[in-house]
This record gives C-alpha cells, structure tokens and sequence, in this order.
C-alpha cells in the first residue's frame, strides 16, 4: 500500500512562454535577419539558406529541442508547404544544429551561429533580438491548443509521443510548505495586475489563470481571484 502523501493536490496555469527565434547581431545574415523581424522576408525563407548556421537543443535532452521540431511540424501545416521543416532543420537530430542548453546562447554571441531557438524570455533576458513567429506555431497562445496538438515529437529513449500544446508557467503551494501566511499572498500576487506587467517586460505571456486539481485545497485569496478574473472576463465577452 502506498501511503506517499502528495507535494500539491492543485496547480494555477498563470502563464506561458513563447518560441522565437533568436539571433547574432554579428551573423553575415543579420541585415536579412532584420527584414525578417521587420517582417518584409519570411523567417522560414532566411532560415533555409545555404550555410546558414542554425542551432538548438537536443529533443532528447530538453523540451526546448522537441518544442522547436513541433513548432517547425506546425508551420509546414500554417504556411501549406509540408518542406519547411526539412529545409530549415533537416534531421530532427542533425548533428549539425544540436549544441548544449547550456552554451548554446554563448555561441551565439560569440557569432558561431547565425541564429539559435530559444524562449522569448531568454532573448529578452540577454538582449539578444529574435524574431517572432505567428500565434499559430510559437505555442504561446491557449486558444490555439487544438492546432498545436498536431505537431508532436517522440522520445527515443522512453518510447513517449509528446504533442503540441502551449507552454505553461503554473505555481502551487506544496503540502510540505514551512512558510503558508507567505506562501498564500505571494500567489495572489502572482496573479495580480503588476505581476503581469513584470511577466510582460519580461517576455513572459499572462493568461487567464486556469485552476486544475482539488479546488478544496486551493486558499480562499486565490480562489476568490482566480473566479473574479473569470467573472470579469465573462462580463467583456458579453
């Protein structure tokens, strides 16, 4: 019999992070790269140049490497043109692109890669520029869950499909919490005004916050948020 106690019984989905792609100010491609972000050439169309050197992590390693090759199955699907994966990324390993989490950013900088994938947060984080790509595949926005699904990677070393779906920034307060009277309000604030304004400059995405597991457990303040937001959402739509 298992008499493990569970560390939550609730999670609030509060945001999301946003697949960009982000690039070197010294890359020999930047003035493209730049009309791109400017939106003047597609990103898909730099991407696929000759010797253009593209990195990213490995899918085996790290969701960020899979987040990419579903986001690159989502735009062959957004853009009609089922090789836009292929030209950009080729193997889902190529050897070619696959680096490090960890230097992966350093490279770039350095300039040995013209342009790496990355979360938004982490280009704003290092004041790289990077390009945004559209709602549809950058697997930020909930609205689009049904359309990410469609993009999926399985992992070769556990046997596992994982499907697209957006990537979420969720907090809780564990059974094991030592500190509950400072642990309640800094989730409140979490979901507040300001803290989505943080989230923002920080290149983070504020969502409507989405409760999943035992209500009972979650405390009276952020419940009581979490149904004001959703009243307050109810009363623009009408």
């Amino acid at each position: 019999m298992n008499n493990t106690i569970p560390l939550a019984d609730w999670l609030v989905k509060f945001g999301s992070a946003e697949m960009v792609i982000a690039y070197s100010p010294n890359s020999r491609f930047f003035s493209d790269l730049e009309k791109v972000r400017t939106g003047e050439i597609s990103w898909y169309q730099v991407l696929s140049k000759q010797d253009f050197k593209f990195g990213r992590t490995d899918p085996e390693l790290d969701p960020k490497g899979y987040y990419m090759i579903i986001t690159a199955e989502l735009a062959n699907l957004h853009y009609n043109d089922s090789g836009i994966k292929q030209r950009i990324m080729g193997d889902d390993r190529n050897p070619k692109q696959i680096f490090p989490e960890e230097i992966l950013k350093t490279i770039l900088e350095q300039g040995q890669l013209d342009a790496v994938a990355a979360y938004k947060h982490e280009a704003v984080a290092r004041g790289l520029p990077y390009i945004t790509l559209p709602p549809q595949i950058n697997l930020a926005d909930p609205t689009f869950d049904d359309f990410y699904k469609r993009g999926s990677y399985t992992l070769e070393n556990a046997g596992q499909t994982v499907f697209g779906e957006p990537i979420y920034f969720s907090f809780t307060i564990p059974t094991t919490v030592r500190n509950l009277e400072g642990a309640i309000p800094f989730g409140g604030f979490i979901l507040s005004t300001n803290s989505k304004n943080i989230l923002r400059d920080q290149g983070l995405n504020p969502i409507k916050p989405v409760l999943e597991g035992d209500m009972t457990g979650v405390p009276s303040i952020i419940k009581s948020i979490i149904i004001q937001e959703k009243s307050i959402n109810a009363t623009l739509i009408k």
